[in-house]
């Protein structure tokens, strides 16, 4: 089979699909993954494709990004599409394909919007159920809104997209450390809050607390946090890099997000 995969980001299709990419071509099928011009993957995929138009946010290049979604999938001979993320996968739902279309649905953030009626986002998803052959999705709430406005397939992962328990080992006991070390994983922005993160390290010293702080990944916030940053903050912002080392080595995890479709971070 054929199998084309595609979403706007590289962080996406590398954390959450990877055993899935490796699971497939193991069993002999093709992979083909799609992102948004400069972006690339980590995956031995069978193909990689950047996608002109194609984004995280609404864009004025969506007319541009339906054609080269549409030529994409032509080129490779696609048996099946899934995608992920919610513009990306309106794109693509709107795009005029000839193969099944499933949506892959981390969470309909929406549902919890702050800023604008869910009602404005729920009628274009209730639009593109029209071009969806198949949904997944991972928490009930979706589960629910899904299945009493979608007749077609739909699978439940009741464990989310979890992480190998092999790879991610639990530490065999509490390590105390003075001073603490604090580590904070996330995307660079307004969304995960890390200006609060930096706040809490400062509240403690000020407090006679010694800590560290390690905060992963980049952002749009990644460059403006650094300048905020003195040496006095004992802070180090290694960028987007293997958490694993400094997991086993932190004191405790800040989480500092407004929200989350899938914690992924915590689990």
């Amino acid at each position: 089979m054929k199998i084309g995969l595609i979403s706007s980001q590289q962080i996406v299709i590398d954390r959450f699909f990877s055993d899935w990419v490796g699971a497939w071509l193991a069993e002999g099928d093709e992979v083909h993954i799609a992102l948004e011009s400069g972006q690339t993957s980590q995956l031995q995929a069978t193909s990689l494709t950047q996608i002109p138009g194609l984004s995280r946010r609404p864009s004025l290049g969506f007319a541009k990004a339906r054609a080269a979604i549409a030529s994409w999938a032509d080129r490779r001979q696609l048996d099946v599409v899934v995608t992920n993320a919610a513009t990306p996968s309106a794109m693509v739902r709107l795009a005029p394909l000839t193969v099944p279309t499933v949506y892959f649905c981390h969470g309909l953030h929406w549902r919890d919007s702050k800023d604008v009626p869910s009602y404005w986002w729920s009628l274009p998803e209730r639009f593109f159920l029209r071009n969806t052959d198949g949904i997944v999705c991972m928490n009930d709430a979706d589960e629910a809104w899904f299945r009493e406005r979608y007749s077609g397939p739909i699978l439940r992962l009741a464990s989310g997209v979890g992480l190998s328990v092999d790879t991610w080992r639990r530490s065999p006991q509490t390590i105390q450390h003075d001073p603490l070390r604090l580590l904070w994983i996330a995307e660079f922005s307004q969304r995960k809050r890390p200006q609060d993160a930096l706040a809490i390290h400062r509240q403690l010293i000020s407090r006679g607390i010694p800590s560290d702080l390690v905060m992963l990944g980049q952002g749009k916030l990644y460059e403006k946090l650094c300048r905020k940053v003195s040496k006095q903050d004992n802070v180090i912002l290694p960028g987007h890099v293997d958490p694993i080392p400094y997991l086993q080595q932190a004191s405790l995890l800040l989480h500092t997000a407004e929200w989350e479709g899938l914690a992924r971070v915590l689990l």
